[in-house]
């Protein structure tokens, strides 16, 4: 079963549509049982990390999802919230990938928000089995990672090598909103929860 953290009601229920369509059986929860039983585990976007990481302490989900290994997806905040170092909040990433989340203003990537474009692959991966990369992907970010050893596929903003996806042992991240990046963002949730 994969298990959609529930700590953005409205961020879950846009991947648990999707999921539905795909007809994979999933639950919605924040209960500390459900994240122990759960095969798989998505961190959904979010609206405020700083609020989500609270809520994951209150929960007692922070020390466990770090203990874990089990496959984990991060999408959007989610993936930032897989880093070791997010922007303005030292060392209180979950630390799944070893690198730190940067400042869009600092590379004056803001103006480039939301933004469709193409990614290119960098590694081979799972995630992107099936994946047409001649079409375009949705983002919308609140930071972004550059380019670096645990990249799978990459763009280019402001001539600075954008990291589209990481991943690491058994945890995923994608920069990416997958419920609207079409055709790519299904078959990515599909391989994520059927081939990983």
């Amino acid at each position: 079963m994969v298990l959609i953290l529930n700590y953005d009601k409205e961020e879950s229920e846009k991947i648990a549509k999707v999921l539905s369509g795909l007809n994979i059986k999933f639950k919605i929860s924040v209960n500390e049982s459900d994240v122990l039983n759960a095969d798989k585990i998505i961190l959904t976007d979010g609206k405020d990390a700083i609020k989500v990481i609270r809520k994951l302490h209150l929960m007692n989900l922070f020390g466990m999802l770090k203990m874990l290994k089990k496959p984990i997806l991060g999408i959007n905040m989610g993936m930032m919230l897989c880093c070791e170092n997010i922007v303005g909040m030292e060392k209180v990433g979950l630390g799944f990938f070893p690198v730190n989340t940067e400042d869009c203003n600092l590379y004056h990537l803001e103006k480039y928000n939301p933004l469709k474009t193409k990614l290119r692959p960098v590694k081979k991966s799972k995630l992107f089995e099936g994946v047409n990369f001649n079409e375009e992907f949705y983002f919308n970010f609140h930071c972004v990672v550059l380019k670096n050893g645990f990249t799978t596929t990459e763009f280019e903003l402001n001539n600075h090598a954008i990291s589209g996806s990481l991943e690491y042992e058994n945890v995923y991240g994608i920069l990416f909103k997958p419920e609207m990046s079409g055709e790519n963002g299904r078959q990515v949730l599909k391989n994520f929860c059927e081939k990983i």
